[in-house]
């Protein structure tokens, strides 16, 4: 019978390997109860000043959670432009218009 002091090495092994991502992530946790049309939401943006040049702050706050990003001018535009893309899929009564593809 061997005994193995606190400073005993153990032979190490490699981590198995981790499944592949899904090729598509939900786009919430259905299981999330602080996601949903009446779950107030507050998004706040500033320019602040980092290392590498100003950046845009964007702060997501909801019941939950907060999220914080950093964006470059590039990333910011990209955003934009998503977020504008899929505005045009609400009509102005919120409901929910629907884009083929």
């Amino acid at each position: 019978m061997s005994h193995r002091g606190p400073h005993s090495r153990s032979r190490l092994t490699e981590p198995e390997a981790l499944p592949p991502l899904p090729q598509r992530r939900p786009d919430c946790d259905p299981g999330n109860r602080w996601i949903g049309p009446r779950v107030p939401g507050e998004l706040t943006t500033k320019i602040v000043p980092t290392d590498e040049g100003p950046r845009l702050m964007v702060t997501m706050r909801c019941p939950g959670a907060t999220m914080t990003v950093m964006l470059t001018r590039a990333d910011a535009e990209a955003w934009a432009e998503q977020i504008a893309s899929q505005a045009q899929g609400i009509s102005e009564a919120g409901l929910f218009a629907g884009q083929g593809g």
